[in-house]
């Protein structure tokens, strides 16, 4: 079943086809005060001029966590929104590292929330992190990173345990990932707690099959590092605009208006047509979509996934929804 026909009701709209197959590609202001609204405590817009030698926490722990960039990062890197992001180049090994060491309250098994926007270009080594604070021994460290040497997965979780995303990213596009892990006072294990958001939207996440089953984190003290665990093996290729650190959990409707201030758009969000979360857009994803398309509103609480169908969230599954299904519905794959 791969032709789909178009209804009376839709009214094709160039200017919707164009939102359709549109993609985020940097921070726009807008973001900065979202972010600014939820009160980071690390926070790096990644606006320094080229030659800066110090990148400026803009987070409410203030010049103490000030980081310096390594190993020729690339500082004032353009996007096409005109915000500055920094690049990396495996070959050399760069990285950042904070001046201080994470304070007692991300110790422990602590809650917290890592916010970034990235673009992974090239090929990863060894779960790569986004962001890393810790030791070097099971369960003593916290990773946001790519998943293994796969840079079109991401893993979320702590030195030896954690969990992968199950559909994979497209290399060439920005994505806005956020971590949410609240650990239940101290009481969750690895495997438990956690969510991660793709452009606003949970991912599916399995354990990651390469590394142990759920322990009890026990995160050291350590300085926070972007592409460096302890050590200096772990690098990847591309680019990031933004970093963002919270000692709290932030809520569903912070991180979607984050996406949606970063220019993510409902279009634009990641595999948004892929209904019943198998990493394919196909007959079964159609099937879910008519039986919400026939209902028009998206006011019965009966439907599947909380109504998915509402691509563009106006409370209503209609014309616009359907051509955002039909792009996706093309490409098939969720990549």
């Amino acid at each position: 079943m791969r032709n789909l026909v178009v209804s009376p009701r839709v009214r094709i709209s160039l200017g919707v086809l164009a939102l359709a197959g549109g993609t985020a590609v940097g921070a726009p202001p807008a973001f900065h005060q979202a972010v600014s609204t939820s009160a980071p405590n690390l926070w790096y817009k990644f606006d320094e001029p080229a030659n800066a030698t110090t990148i400026v926490n803009h987070g409410s722990w203030g010049a103490a966590y000030n980081a310096t960039p390594f190993n020729g990062v690339l500082l004032n890197q353009a996007s096409s929104l005109g915000d500055p992001a920094v690049r990396f180049n495996q070959a050399t090994q760069p990285y950042i590292e904070s001046s201080t060491a994470a304070p007692a309250g991300l110790t422990g098994n602590p809650t917290f929330t890592i916010e970034t926007i990235v673009k992974v270009e090239g090929q990863g080594t060894l779960w790569a992190p986004f962001l890393f604070w810790g030791g070097n021994t099971t369960g003593t460290s916290a990773w946001l990173a790519i998943q293994g040497n796969n840079p079109d997965r991401y893993f979320a979780g702590f030195y030896n345990s954690g969990l992968r995303t199950v559909c994979r990213t497209a290399g060439t596009a920005w994505y806005h990932i956020v971590w949410v892990r609240d650990s239940a006072g101290g009481t969750r294990n690895s495997l438990a707690g956690s969510t991660l958001y793709i452009n606003g939207e949970p991912a599916q996440l399995t354990r990651d099959e390469s590394l142990l089953g759920g322990i009890v984190p026990n995160i050291l003290a350590g300085k926070f590092r972007i592409q460096k665990a302890g050590d200096f093996t772990r690098f990847w290729s591309g680019a990031m605009d933004e970093l963002a650190l919270y000692t709290r959990a932030l809520s569903a409707q912070e991180i979607e208006a984050h996406a949606a201030a970063f220019g993510v758009g409902t279009q634009a969000r990641f595999c948004p047509a892929d209904l019943n979360a198998d990493c394919l857009v196909d007959g079964f994803d159609f099937v879910l979509f008519v039986a919400a398309y026939n209902l028009l509103l998206c006011d019965d609480p009966t439907m599947p996934f909380n109504c998915p169908a509402d691509l563009n969230r106006d409370s209503a599954v209609d014309s616009e929804d359907f051509l955002i299904f039909v792009q996706a519905y093309n490409a098939l794959l969720c990549e």
